[in-house]
This record gives C-alpha cells, structure tokens and sequence, in this order.
C-alpha cells in the first residue's frame, strides 16, 4: 500500500487516467488526502446486482468494466 501522499502526486500527474484507484479506509480520509481535487465515490457492492452475480473472474471483470463506464 502506498501513502496518502503518493497519491496526491499520483492524483496530480494526470497519467493514471485509465486506472481505478482503490482507497483503502474511510471516506473522509480520501477527501483530506485529496484536497480539493475532485473525485467520485463508488461502493464496488453497488456495481454488482446481488440476485445475478457473476459465476467466474472472467464475468466479474467484465461486469465490473461494464458497470464502471455506466457510472463514471
């Protein structure tokens, strides 16, 4: 894991963005490590539908991609 300070940098350096980013801790953590930058918070449980999950990784990524463009 990497610091609250690699990603700022990371944030500011505008090449990642075809990456997904995952924070690991709480929201308001994020929003002081980021500042003023903007950002979008999703649940990643929120992505899947619970009464038609995915049977394997493959559909997995595939919804996730899928679910993350709608969004984003």
């Amino acid at each position: 894991m990497k610091s609250p300070t690699h990603l700022q940098v990371l944030v500011k350096s505008r090449s990642w963005d075809k990456e997904i980013l995952l924070w690991a801790g709480n929201e308001k953590s994020l929003q002081q490590a980021l500042g003023t930058d903007t950002f979008i918070v999703l649940d990643l449980l929120d992505l899947f539908d619970p009464s038609n999950l995915p049977l394997d990784e493959d559909a997995t990524r595939d919804q996730l991609r899928d679910r993350l463009q709608g969004e984003i």
